[in-house]
């Protein structure tokens, strides 16, 4: 047993909206994760929760507050099983269907405390009550048939307290009751069960979880241990999580198991916290409850686990909320300034960051530009020389380009535009001249972009767009006039683009977004209208992206903006 430290916990209660015991956890077609609790369906969007609760006198709200247990039907919809029958849930439509015992109805519900659903490959939802033994459910006709314990059949069910619905992978269904597993013969319509004994005649208490992992090991947990069940012999085998550790009591009292998709075996136990299963080792990590941690796990009582679909876990606690974390811990490498280690970076404020075609990484700081070679770890400096012609101008980089050529280009802040040599190790520097109007316009450069052509453009702050001819090293540039409304809209540039049929696409600072003509060398202006809801949505634009498919977007300091060429409007997205 071994301290689990890999994983960093990050926790959803109370304070956040959502009731602190969490029974069941899913996510439906939307991507929004659903939690079972006990006050009501809670739904979280990634941000916030929106829980479903009994209204009294609505017949459109959720029948009961304690939700045990939900399913998620091949159609999308949530089944839920409350204290008070069995709710179906259209996320679309927010809609409850209620489904409750009817005495002269022999085909309805057969009970009401739902403590567990399931659905197998066939389509037919099983429900197990707290007392009433197990319901299978037909969505098709909506009728439910009824298995009850008889005590004077040993082929019936054991007995009706149901724990846990499991179908494995040759389809047999099995049914965890208080003190027996039953297994079900669907065509006979009969029970096989098999007791909770060891190898050694000890007694297993009750049955909290079933899981068929990967290699076909049926895993089932009670809550006096965790065991493996061969289904040749009928017999249980005991799992000693922690054989040398006298207080390992609630390590052995397993309430659910899971296997994520990259075959990891998780076991939440009844205060123990959270187990991870190394087979390499055969042995188990834990992850547990740390008051001085805040990347701890909330809660040692894990009730239920579940996998999203972007690889996050999330776990289910008795009183602790919601737990989550990623499956496999994303490494992340930290650069920081170390005044003792003379190869780190310079400074912790980035300016820039940009990867080169050889995966060289070029990191602007203040007055420093940073060259990191990842693969053996050391950086490179480069500063402003007075006395060294060839050195870069300042190495404050704000914008940074490699063009077709292999050379590196820097835009600086206050130091105008330089052009890296590799080979030679050699900065060559333009700047603005006040007497030559074939200069760069200004030295603060905010963007640069190659296009199609090979042609570079430059975007500055407050001069305008400009233009740069290689072979003459000269600028050409573009400028707001308030004489020529075909001019540019505003002098400070931040994103510069081509699209595929060749329109050149300028976003500014405060002109909103132009599309420039090269042939006309006219500019025309999108901008936002305060009573055009389909203009754009703010006259900050600082990117523009035409997407594989062809839809052209373009982010705002109010959101992101879908351009219709045919109509020349923008649909916006805002949060």
């Amino acid at each position: 047993m071994f301290l689990g430290k890999e994983h960093r916990f990050t926790s959803l209660s109370v304070e956040e909206g959502l009731n602190s015991r969490v029974e069941a956890i899913v996510q439906d077609d939307n991507g929004f994760i659903w939690f079972g609790t006990g006050d009501g369906l809670s739904r979280f969007d990634g941000y916030t929760f929106k829980t479903y609760k009994h209204q009294s006198g609505n017949s459109n709200s959720l029948a009961d507050n304690f939700v045990d247990t939900i399913y998620k039907d091949r159609d999308g919809m949530l089944w839920i099983g409350t204290g008070n029958g069995l709710d179906r849930f259209d996320p679309t439509t927010e809609t409850f269907t209620h489904y409750r015992p009817d005495s002269d109805n022999p085909n309805s519900l057969g009970g009401n405390a739902i403590r567990y659903l399931y659905g197998d490959k066939s389509g037919m939802l099983w429900l197990g009550f707290a007392t009433g033994g197990l319901d299978k459910f037909d969505p098709a006709t909506e009728t439910f048939i009824h298995y009850r314990p008889d005590p004077d059949n040993p082929t019936s069910i054991a007995n009706g307290d149901i724990q846990r619905i499991y179908e494995d992978s040759a389809g047999v269904l099995w049914i965890g009751t208080s003190g027996i597993l039953n297994k079900l013969d669907r065509q006979a319509g009969t029970f096989t069960r098999y007791p909770h004994l060891t190898p050694d005649g000890d007694s297993l208490n009750f049955l909290k979880s079933i899981y068929e992992d990967h290699t076909g090991t049926l895993w089932v947990g009670f809550d006096n241990g965790l065991t493996t069940f061969n289904r040749e012999t009928g017999r249980f085998t005991p799992y000693l999580i922690a054989p040398d550790d006298p207080n390992s009591a609630s390590l052995n009292a397993i309430l659910s198991i899971y296997e994520d998709s990259l075959q990891t075996l998780w076991v939440g136990t009844s205060g123990g916290g959270l187990l991870k299963f190394d087979r390499e080792q055969q042995q188990f990590d834990r992850y547990t409850k740390n008051p001085a941690s805040p990347h701890g796990l909330s809660n040692g009582f894990v009730s239920a686990i579940f996998e999203d679909s972007e690889g996050i876990i999330w776990l289910g606690t008795f009183g602790g909320g919601i737990n989550r974390f990623v499956r496999e811990p994303r490494p992340f490498v930290h650069y920081q300034p170390d005044p003792d280690n003379p190869n780190s970076l310079r400074d912790s404020f980035m300016l820039s960051v940009y990867e080169d075609s050889e995966g060289i990484l070029w990191l602007g700081n203040d007055r420093v530009l940073n060259r990191l070679d990842r693969r053996t770890g050391l950086f490179t400096f480069y500063e402003h020389d007075p006395q060294d012609p060839y050195s870069i101008s300042n190495g404050s980089v704000v914008a940074t380009h490699e063009d077709r050529e292999g050379y590196l280009w820097f835009g600086t802040f206050s130091g105008g535009l330089n052009r890296f040599d590799r080979e030679t190790g050699q900065f060559i520097t333009y700047q603005h001249d006040p007497a030559d109007p074939h200069s760069l316009s200004n030295d603060l450069i905010l963007s640069i972009y190659e296009d199609a052509s090979g042609i570079l453009w430059l975007g500055t702050s407050g001069g305008g767009l400009n233009r740069f001819d290689r072979e003459t090293e000269q600028f050409i540039t573009y400028q707001h006039d308030l004489a020529d409304p075909h001019s540019l809209s505003d002098n400070s540039i931040w994103a510069i683009y081509e699209d595929r049929t060749g329109a050149l696409w300028v976003g500014t600072k405060n002109g909103g977004l132009n599309r420039f003509d090269r042939k006309t060398e006219r500019f025309q202006h999108f901008q936002h209208n305060p009573e055009d809801p389909e203009s754009l949505s703010s006259n900050l634009v600082s990117s523009v992206l035409e997407d594989r498919v062809g839809t052209f977007w373009v982010g705002t300091s109010d959101g992101l903006n879908k351009f219709d060429r045919e109509t020349e409007t923008f649909t916006a997205y805002t949060e």
